[in-house]
């Protein structure tokens, strides 16, 4: 496909991203810099005020029975931010990261930051390689099996507590192309694949250990520049953008939440016994993070941005919100931004497009010979 095939494409994705950053001024200026620590700070102890009050034995669980979050991409920018609201707010987090130098470190940094040592641990997951999303997941299922009791209402019965928070942050932005180890374009496979096989190999876990469980899946407004789901770009290396396919990765992001909500709601129907578990994608804005390394033109007018684009914290507040407030305890299948739902594009709202992705997903994995739970 010729590059003037891309234009309209590639204008409305620029335009997006440039009417973001104006707003980020606007809203800045508006709200006089309200402090984003003191809100992140205000929600974790409502969480815990909250948890209090429906179990006041919660304060002193002992550390093995804590609710579990699991957060991809946690050793830095926004994911670090919300893994430390998330010890503050008395989970154990297990950071799921690829290297583990990094993750290391990033824990090193939680400790300094929280003195919270005992409620936090890293595991590898290369989101690039279904084989290690399959090893994950099952270490996940043998550390934190769901309660003996089929009401999914205590804590785990192995050497953890239950599973109650998946959060998929990891992703990569605007990279050269390339395929993962199972040959998807890399911004594809990294950014859904990967994730929908995590999710979906770890969602009969998250039903049967919470009453409560969340799904936050990190979406972003640059599935606005996208005008069509264009499955053929995801093959086809002379289709390839990088702009334009990672927009097509978070709009994937985005209709696999619409199809998993539809999904969560008809297992319980069927099965009302499972716990209740919601599902919603996050946009956390522009926001200043290496995330842009291979974004030539933002990495040059980096200083100037900086003015305007979020800080990791800003970015954080939003999924923050999602995993504790209990005022969204029961929405799914929504999109937010800014600590509010917002319209999507039509297409990103689009169920037959959010159906003729999930079809096309799970017939790409069958080729894999990489199992996949709950697909019914």
């Amino acid at each position: 496909m010729s590059r003037q095939a891309y234009l309209p494409d590639l204008i409305r994705f620029n335009l997006t991203g440039g009417l973001e950053l104006l707003g980020n001024l606007g809203e800045a200026l508006h709200e006089g810099r309200i402090s984003t620590q003191s809100r992140i700070t205000r929600l974790v102890r409502l969480k815990l005020e909250g948890d209090r009050a429906a179990d006041p034995s919660a304060s002193s669980s002992p550390p093995l029975c804590r609710p579990v979050a699991i957060v991809t991409g946690a050793n830095s920018g926004c994911g670090f931010e919300l893994t430390k609201a998330l010890l503050q707010a008395g989970y154990h987090v297990v950071l799921a990261c690829r290297s583990a130098t990094a993750a290391e470190a990033a824990l090193d940094r939680l400790r300094q930051q929280t003195d919270l040592d005992d409620q936090m641990e890293f595991m590898e997951l290369d989101l690039a390689s279904l084989a290690s999303v399959q090893n994950f997941c099952t270490e996940i299922r043998r550390r934190f099996p769901a309660p003996v009791s089929s009401t999914a209402s205590g804590p785990g019965q192995g050497q953890g507590g239950a599973l109650q928070l998946l959060v998929n942050n990891a992703g990569i932005m605007n990279t050269p192309y390339a395929r993962t180890e199972d040959g998807f374009e890399s911004q594809f496979g990294v950014n859904h694949v990967g994730h929908f096989v995590l999710t979906m190999n770890l969602l009969d876990l998250l039903e049967e250990s919470s009453p409560n469980g969340r799904i936050i899946n990190i979406s972003s407004n640059a599935h606005m520049g996208v005008s069509r789901l264009n499955l053929t770009a995801w093959e086809d290396p002379q289709q390839y953008n990088s702009m334009l396919n990672y927009g097509l990765s978070k709009l994937a992001n985005l209709l696999f939440t619409r199809s998993l909500h539809e999904r969560l709601v008809a297992r319980r129907a069927a099965s009302p016994r499972r716990g209740h578990v919601t599902v919603n994608a996050v946009h956390p804005g522009p926001i200043a993070t290496d995330l842009y390394r291979y974004t030539p033109l933002l990495n040059k007018l980096a200083p100037l941005l900086r003015a305007v684009m979020l800080t990791p914290a800003q970015g954080a507040l939003t999924m923050v919100y999602m995993a504790l407030s209990s005022d969204v305890k029961d929405v799914s299948g929504q999109y937010y931004a800014a600590l509010h739902p917002r319209f999507s594009s039509d297409l990103g709202a689009d169920m037959q497009a959010a159906q003729q992705l999930w079809d096309y997903t799970v017939k790409k994995l069958k080729s894999t010979n990489i199992p996949v739970r709950n697909l019914d």
